[in-house]
């Protein structure tokens, strides 16, 4: 098991390309033929496999004790919701060996679900000056989270008209890269930062939702239409509304008709294709059997 609570949730924090070519639509309204791109993968909590895991790492740990089994075991304990059980495991390796990221990361998790987001927020920096290239330099988006949970903790429905992220795409139909961004960059980190999230937090939250919808203005820009209408899908199953959503998704639904008209058109060319290859065959067989008929005669 990885040593590190989030990397253990996602190694698939580039999106995945699936292996069949479909017709996609650029923002720009151009349709082209490309490999379907597959969205956000999130860990399968299964408990009894957690519990199996737990167990075996507790009997490797009483074998040989580390203080690396012993973050493994804190890991788990998270994903089995005993956060408060994981915090005093943590506590315990930070007393005898303090400065290790993993600890310091996995302690901000599981304070933030307990709700605790002011030593969560601490332990999260803590880790980012230990280490601030891990998680590929993408642990920005969850102090940007956990700062804006503590800034509207009396009043959590403002999240939902705050710009948690801080990111800007203008107010246009189309998206644009207004602050001429890392886009490739910066997909991968929204990327990284919801698989993580998104094993925990079920619908409906407005932060999710609204960092869904960040994604979909990226990858509009960075893929295609279709990939942003999926996560602008998902953005609302999060709880997120917005006009400006609304719109782009409007606008994304026509602009990817133009890809369904290709597939459709792509599909009745190889229709007509293959029963003129058929009806072909069946001609060639039909004269084959008449002129052995006819030799048969003679």
């Amino acid at each position: 098991m990885k040593k590190n609570l989030i990397l253990a949730f996602f190694l698939l924090t580039t999106p995945g390309i699936a292996c069949i070519n479909e017709f996609h639509t650029l923002i720009n309204g151009q349709v082209v033929e490309s490999e379907g791109l597959v969205g956000i993968h999130v860990r399968d909590l299964n408990h009894e496999v957690l519990k199996r895991e737990l167990s075996e790492l507790r009997r490797k740990y009483n074998a040989t004790p580390s203080f690396e089994v012993k973050s493994d075991i804190g890991a788990i304990l998270i994903y089995l919701g005993r956060y408060d059980e994981a915090i005093a495991l943590y506590r315990e390796i930070e007393q005898v060996q303090p400065g290790i990221y993993a600890v310091a990361s996995n302690m901000g998790t599981a304070f933030e679900l307990t709700g605790q987001n002011d030593s969560a927020l601490h332990y999260i920096k803590k880790a980012i000056k230990i280490d601030p290239k891990s998680h590929r330099s993408s642990e920005w988006i969850h102090v940007k989270i956990l700062e804006a949970k503590i800034r509207f903790r009396n009043n959590p429905d403002s999240l939902q008209y705050f710009n948690i992220l801080g990111l800007d795409f203008g107010v246009e139909r189309k998206p644009n890269n207004v602050n001429a961004l890392n886009l490739e960059e910066l997909e991968k980190q929204i990327r990284f930062q919801l698989s993580e999230r998104m094993a925990f937090v079920k619908p409906k939250d407005v932060i999710v939702g609204q960092i869904l919808f960040e994604l979909g203005n990226v990858t509009a820009l960075t893929h295609d239409v279709q990939t942003a209408l999926a996560a602008y899908a998902l953005a609302h199953d999060y709880g997120f509304e917005s006009d400006l959503m609304s719109s782009r998704n409007l606008l994304f639904r026509v602009l990817a008709f133009k890809a369904t008209v290709m597939d459709n058109m792509l599909l009745i060319v190889a229709s007509i294709v293959l029963i003129i290859a058929i009806s072909i065959f069946i001609w060639l067989m039909i004269r084959l059997f008449r002129r052995i008929r006819s030799n048969r005669i003679r």
